[in-house]
């Protein structure tokens, strides 16, 4: 007598897409402009909110919501838009806010990825404490009003856009000159820590030139930031005879502490 044993293979069913309970909100946080959409509702509830480091070619893309368990999780994440289809993979780090009670992950992701986004389009994240998808509507419009956002900020600052003006283009990760090394040593005997953010002159051969800080964190880190940003170097733009042209470069710099993300 033969006695067969079969295996049953279970494909692990993927959760449906969410679908917004609201429409997009645009605010002003720590200087800048954010882009927030809220999915779901009570213990479920997951929020998108996405920041651009204003002239940076990465954004800060955060995931409010999920396990409320108070592990803390640090790894590389993957995510993907259906339309058009394209792959995005980065760092994330994510932790139980002690303020909101909420998990909060954050995502470095490359700007491109809300230039990408369409109205109907699916955004999937996966990453430990998440494995979402998240359906997008009225892509065009809530963009078009993070850009109004932005450009009023920076006139508050006194920069005006010029159309068809070029930009520079950075050369390498500025990250590069902001590490350990780099912080203020009276910032760090003092436990300061916090988001500067400066503008960057730049001169025809893409050095930078000069420096203002438009949004201080204290002196200590403001003069760090202007220290460091001096060694960035830029591709200028250029004008049809292909000289380099003078330009501005807004700059977010996050200064933490040993420990904190």
């Amino acid at each position: 007598m033969s006695i067969f044993a079969a295996s049953l293979l279970v494909a692990a069913t993927p959760q449906p897409a969410l679908a917004p309970n609201g429409s997009w909100e645009v605010k002003g946080e720590d200087g800048m402009c954010l882009l927030q959409i809220d999915y779901a509702s009570g213990a479920e509830a997951l929020s998108l909110v996405f920041k651009p480091l204003l002239d940076l070619p990465t954004m800060e893309l955060y995931v409010i919501g999920g396990d409320a368990s108070g592990r803390q999780f640090d790894g590389e994440y993957t995510a993907q838009l259906l339309a058009p289809a394209k792959p995005y993979a980065g760092r994330y780090f994510s932790v139980r806010s002690e303020l909101s009670k909420r998990r909060v992950t954050r995502l470095t992701v490359e700007r491109d990825l809300l230039d990408q986004l369409n109205d109907q389009d699916v955004l999937r994240i996966a990453a430990k404490p998440i494995d979402r998808s998240f359906i997008i509507v009225a892509a065009r419009s809530a963009k078009a009003a993070l850009q109004t956002c932005t450009d009023r900020l920076k006139r508050s600052w006194g920069i005006v856009p010029v159309p068809g003006e070029g930009v520079s283009q950075l050369v390498g990760d500025p990250a590069e000159q902001f590490g350990a090394s780099s912080y203020p040593p009276e910032a760090l005997r003092k436990r300061i820590y916090g988001r500067v953010i400066a503008l960057l002159k730049i001169n025809g051969s893409g050095a930078v030139d000069g420096c203002r800080v438009l949004s201080s964190a204290g002196p200590e880190l403001n003069a760090g930031t202007c220290k460091a940003a001096m060694k960035i170097r830029f591709t200028p733009p250029r004008d049809k005879s292909g000289n380099g042209l003078r330009s501005t470069y807004v700059l977010p710099v996050r200064w933490v502490l040993a420990g904190m993300r």
